[in-house]
């Protein structure tokens, strides 16, 4: 079995034993985030991105985007270390939040150059959470699209 492919079934098992209430919570804390740990260093590397000129207002671009409603949601385990990441994405640029899961705390906040690349390759060990009408469901043969 391809790395890969062993991670997204190891995340999938670890998933499935997760409750709506537990999905939630996790969503809805990523969602309330208040601060982003070393908020210097990703104001320094990404705030350019968002046209902010201040750790204030890169961080207002993360609320902002954090409060989006129509943004994909992803989990996935880092490959260098098997850590349970989730990531809140805009479908038409690719922005992202980035979680740990086991930290409890944003990652990071970013705009990639170009998000197809970056989402294709996902496609192979990422999986989509998508809050349906009766409860979360998780789809692993999810397709990037803008």
């Amino acid at each position: 079995m391809r790395r890969s492919a062993a991670l997204q079934s190891a995340r999938l098992a670890q998933v499935a034993s997760l409750t709506d209430t537990d999905v939630d919570r996790v969503v809805n804390g990523i969602r309330q985030a208040a601060r982003i740990p070393k908020l210097a260093y990703h104001t320094a590397r990404h705030a350019a991105d968002f046209a902010a000129e201040s750790a204030d207002e890169y961080v207002r671009a993360l609320r902002a985007h954090l409060a989006r409603a129509d943004l994909r949601i992803f989990t996935y385990l880092r490959s260098s270390d098997r850590a349970p990441i989730w990531e809140l994405v805009a479908p038409e640029d690719g922005t992202t939040a980035m979680d740990h899961e086991e930290r409890g705390s944003l990652w990071s906040f970013f705009r990639p150059l170009d998000p197809d690349p970056r989402m294709a390759s996902a496609e192979a060990w990422w999986i989509e959470a998508i809050r349906g009408p009766t409860g979360w469901r998780f789809d692993e043969g999810w397709r990037w699209r803008r």
